[in-house]
């Protein structure tokens, strides 16, 4: 474990990938909620890179893609199949395609479904779990990704309060 966690830390100091100006949480609607945390911001993105990067998954699976922005992280590290879900509010879904043709993408299924209604997921090596990021979606969503018997799970903002309880609550259940 020692070692995926110095190769992690490496590869966050030798990330030289940028979120792409047009296509990227300071160009969202709600911008100014990024700004103000600017440097946190940056540093997320470059550890998602950093992630993909280390853990070098063939295929990720994402719950919760918006415009492409933490998607753009993860396949610009690792080069992986990318399968996207999420509802892609208007304008969305049409940002995050942009943004993999402008990227060269050519390895990615963008899929319009609200995945709380899924019961299964398939297999992929990485699950990212970014949708709504309150207990009860979490706690869902955590567990639809299970489903889908990942190598890894990447869960975003695993800080958070209810995030923290959501993962602990599942993990308290889990019987692999």
């Amino acid at each position: 474990m020692q070692e995926i966690i110095d190769q992690l830390h490496a590869n966050y100091e030798a990330c030289d990938w940028a979120m792409h100006p047009k296509y990227c949480v300071f160009t969202n609607p709600d911008r100014e909620f990024y700004e103000s945390y600017h440097d946190g911001f940056v540093a997320k993105y470059r550890w998602m890179w950093a992630v993909a990067r280390t853990l070098k998954p063939a295929s990720l699976l994402e719950l919760g893609v918006d415009r492409g922005g933490s998607a753009d992280a993860y396949i610009s590290a690792s080069g992986c199949s990318y399968v996207g879900i999420d509802l892609f509010p208007p304008g969305k879904f049409e940002d995050a395609r942009a943004l993999f043709d402008l990227r060269g993408f050519d390895r990615f299924l963008l899929v319009r479904e609200d995945f709380r209604n899924l019961r299964t997921l398939p297999y992929a090596d990485l699950i990212v779990v970014d949708g709504a990021h309150d207990y009860t979606n979490q706690k869902a969503d955590i567990e639809l990704a299970l489903t889908g018997r990942p190598k890894w799970i990447y869960i975003d903002d695993a800080r958070g309060k209810e995030t923290a309880k959501a993962i602990d609550d599942v993990m308290a259940q889990w019987n692999p």
